[in-house]
């Protein structure tokens, strides 16, 4: 792996600990358990772009935006199906924090399509994708990182959860990752009072 790569990959680890962290403290739960929107939520939480740890099913997190809608520094911009969301990566040579949504969960079909699924993107480039998972992926565990094609990932996804929904990228104006910079966060459990 490149030095580059490696900033990537320890990135996308630094942001699973923190949401993992901040999970165990507020439900006492060590794992995300596959729940693809409460796993995307309290990663957003950590970036400091959303203050709401409840999040979508997976098949709510296209609609949940208004393009041009803003969260600090960020800002949603919407990217419809297949095409809308090649004409995202297409256009940028590495960009960060892109939710793509899919209709259905594995096993279900778009008739009955369950919660949906979710995956959140931490970085992308040169046709790479970053991303952890709610789940253990190919008996590797939960909130491993995975460098993919990004050709793979949709091909992978589209048969596992139909055709995506769409893509939410929340831009801060740069193309890259910022979680690295930012310290660890501390949450006090206000029921202990």
């Amino acid at each position: 792996q490149t030095a580059l790569e490696n900033e990537y990959v320890l990135g996308a680890k630094a942001l699973y600990d923190q949401a993992l962290a901040l999970y165990e403290e507020k439900t006492h739960c060590s794992s995300f358990y596959g729940n693809c929107g409460t796993f995307i939520s309290y990663q957003l939480y950590v970036l400091g772009i959303t203050d709401d740890l409840r999040g979508h099913n997976g098949n709510q997190w296209y609609d949940a935006y208004t393009p041009g809608e803003t969260f600090g520094k960020f800002t949603a911009l919407k990217y419809e199906g297949t095409q809308g969301i090649h004409t995202l990566f297409d256009s940028h040579e590495s960009l960060s924090y892109v939710v793509i949504s899919y209709p259905h969960q594995t096993g279900y079909t778009d008739e009955n399509p369950g919660a949906g699924h979710a995956v959140f993107i931490y970085h992308a480039e040169d046709g790479l994708v970053y991303f952890t998972e709610s789940y253990a992926m190919y008996g590797q565990e939960e909130g491993t990182v995975h460098l993919w094609e990004l050709d793979r990932l949709l091909d992978t996804y589209q048969s596992w959860y139909g055709d995506p929904i769409g893509a939410v990228w929340f831009s801060d104006g740069t193309e890259q990752p910022s979680v690295s910079d930012q310290p660890p966060l501390h949450f006090s459990d206000d029921s202990a009072e």
